[in-house]
């Protein structure tokens, strides 16, 4: 009773979270004539594990029945303050460290200071991989989630608080792209299944990306000096960390795939991962092909270690807004973000099979 009991006040706090966010936006609509646009989205779905590895728990999966790790709702509004400015957010609902709490994963202002120069201020998403600005969104890619090899090198971290300057220049039907970002990075997350506070003293770094209509590829680096603090195990390390990453995506006609390499460099080793998908769409039904793997040299004596992950899924689109996707991960997985406070634990290779389907929508 009392689980049910709270269970209703989180989802009632849920509720008029939003409902004050949606008040206030129309507020700012009535008081400046200024348009609001709203737009949201929604995943669920069902995993399970026959394996305890710290990776997984870092992703919320467990080794029994998990209706939360692939549960997410969010809304994303927006309207103009001005001819040049606007204001962005997007408030989501996650199940983070037992909590579903409402959480804006960006809320910014940008200023158009001319056509090809957009500058931005508040808490903005990090622009690491290709999928960065749609990681939360299920129904914008063929995975149940992205690989998680290439994710954890930045901890799960997808944002920051700071500034951001975006060039963007057309080269007849192609597009050029260029960020630079400075900013702080504070937040709670889960590495090696423990809570953990994490805040940067220092962060920078930008990515640049070339596309077209059928191909996109993108370069990011990032670099922090950061402070990790796990209460539970006692453990406050600063640790300085460099994040590189390079990847393509492409598609033409109903064949298409992406490819992406990281690498995470460390005071106590180096992490590098990769994976490569691909995917070809019949009618309403996409299957889907991907390879991950992931090599470590570590710091402690001569120890290093090698992961490799093979996931079969396919996805099927009820609608443009709806799809129904299922897949089955089978592999070795290593945490890289522990290699930062211990090294991997007796058996961490031990081998992994995780199932999972996820219901997907956008509105």
């Amino acid at each position: 009773m009392i689980m049910l009991i709270k269970s209703g006040i989180k989802a009632t706090h849920l509720f008029i979270t939003l409902l004050i966010a949606i008040q206030a936006m129309f507020f700012c609509q009535l008081s400046t004539a200024a348009p609001v646009q709203m737009s949201g989205f929604f995943s669920t779905g069902i995993t399970d594990a026959n394996a305890d590895n710290t990776i997984l728990r870092n992703n919320q999966i467990e080794n029994k029945t998990n209706y939360l790790a692939d549960t997410v709702f969010g809304l994303q509004l927006w309207t103009l303050l001005s001819k040049e400015a606007r204001f962005s957010a997007q408030l989501i609902a996650l199940d983070k460290n037992n909590s579903f709490d409402v959480e804006a994963e960006w809320l910014f202002v940008s200023h158009q200071v001319s056509s090809n120069i957009e500058l931005r201020a508040g808490r903005l998403r990090l622009p690491t991989y290709l999928v960065s600005e749609t990681i939360l969104v299920g129904q914008s890619y063929d995975w149940v989630r992205p690989p998680m090899e290439l994710l954890t090198l930045t901890g799960g971290l997808n944002r920051y608080n700071g500034f951001s300057s975006i060039y963007k220049y057309n080269i007849g039907s192609a597009s050029v792209e260029a960020e630079l970002y400075i900013g702080q990075m504070k937040d709670s997350v889960k590495l090696e299944g423990f809570p953990t506070k994490l805040n940067s003293k220092q962060m920078y770094g930008g990515q640049l990306s070339y596309s077209t209509d059928n191909f996109v590829i993108r370069a990011s680096q990032m670099d922090a000096k950061v402070l990790y603090n796990i209460p539970s195990l006692g453990i406050e390390l600063e640790s300085p960390i460099s994040v590189k990453v390079v990847g393509m995506q492409f598609n033409r006609a109903n064949a298409g795939g992406s490819w992406e390499w990281g690498t995470l460099q460390g005071n106590r080793g180096d992490l590098r991962a990769l994976y490569a998908s691909l995917f070809y769409t019949l009618d309403r039904w996409t299957p889907i092909f991907t390879y991950g793997a992931s090599n470590t040299d570590s710091n402690w004596g001569t120890a290093n270690y090698k992961g490799e992950t093979i996931t079969l899924g396919c996805r099927y689109d009820f609608s443009e807004t709806h799809s129904l996707k299922a897949q089955v991960l089978r592999g070795e997985l290593i945490d890289s973000i522990a290699l930062i406070f211990t090294p991997p634990a007796t058996g961490f290779d031990d081998k992994i099979t995780v199932y999972s389907l996820s219901l997907n929508m956008v509105f």
